[in-house]
């Protein structure tokens, strides 16, 4: 088991108490894969809500999604970071590169730039000059937003009449490659639209659908990122470039409750957790057979 409020404080050096945000995502693996590489799967085009095949043998050939319901993949585990903005250089700069719009990755770099880091005073203030507090907001289906609360903890929003929208411009979108800057509602579309990406499977190895093949004609779809690495292992860079914890089952099930989490097939997690302590890491849907 992982003490969690003992890691926030160490990670702090502060006397932290109440709850912690943490970014949240999962592993799984395809016991059906047979060496072939992308040239096992379809992918799904966003633009135009299709499948597009890259198979050799279409025999074989399968979604690259996870979260079907009739999917074949198993879940290899659930994990945890507290400084989301170590996962989202790590994610952006080695796979986003490959796969948004040169457009795309130059907004998503400038805009996880403007994000709250954790939970931050403000110099602004309410009716009764009590300071205001500004974090990230957990959404609907894995999306973001940005809020002003009224605590510390960034646990209260503000609920009064001021209008705090203003005060929410002031931090967020005046620098993501826009001269004039942003509503902060087309900027949280704009990045939400973007991350909507990783909502579908992704592989680990970061890849390019727009390098296919090299030059021998071999298929490779090399992804050439951001940091002079050609397809480097994504989940890899997570455990080495980023502080990672495995989440707990209550970790999962209070996303789940919350309707923060992306497409939960909640009657697998609920057959694989059964018989374990809401402190214990979400058990493994698949084992190695040999």
């Amino acid at each position: 088991e992982f003490d969690d409020d003992g890691y926030r404080r160490r990670l702090s050096g502060d006397d932290y108490e109440g709850c912690t945000r943490y970014l949240m995502w999962a592993a799984y693996i395809d016991p059906y894969y047979e060496g072939g590489g992308l040239a096992e799967y379809q992918f799904y085009n966003r633009w135009n809500d299709t499948w597009t095949s890259y198979c050799d043998d279409e025999d074989v050939c399968r979604y690259m999604d996870c979260h079907l319901d009739d999917t074949h993949f198993k879940l290899l585990g659930f994990f945890k970071h507290y400084d989301y903005d170590d996962w989202m250089e790590q994610l952006f700069k080695h796979e986003g590169i490959c796969i948004w719009t040169e457009d795309e990755y130059e907004f998503m770099q400038d805009a996880r730039e403007e994000l709250p880091q954790g939970c931050g005073e403000t110099e602004y203030y309410d009716e009764d000059e009590n300071p205001f507090y500004v974090g990230l907001l957990p959404q609907g289906g894995g999306d973001i937003g940005v809020e002003i609360f009224v605590d510390e903890l960034c646990m209260q929003p503000y609920s009064g009449e001021m209008n705090t929208t203003e005060i929410i411009e002031s931090m967020v979108g005046n620098d993501s490659g826009d001269d004039d800057g942003m509503d902060v509602g087309d900027f949280f579309e704009a990045f939400n639209s973007a991350h909507s990406i990783f909502k579908i499977c992704q592989p680990c190895i970061a890849y390019s659908l727009e390098n296919m093949y090299d030059d021998d004609g071999w298929e490779q779809f090399d992804c050439n990122d951001d940091a002079g690495y050609t397809n480097v292992n994504q989940c890899m860079k997570f455990s080495t470039h980023a502080v990672i914890l495995p989440a707990k089952i209550s970790d999962v099930v209070m996303a789940n409750q919350q309707g923060t989490i992306n497409n939960l097939n909640i009657n697998v997690l609920t057959s694989s957790i059964s018989g374990y302590s809401d402190t214990a890491p979400v058990p493994l849907t698949w084992t190695d057979p040999n």
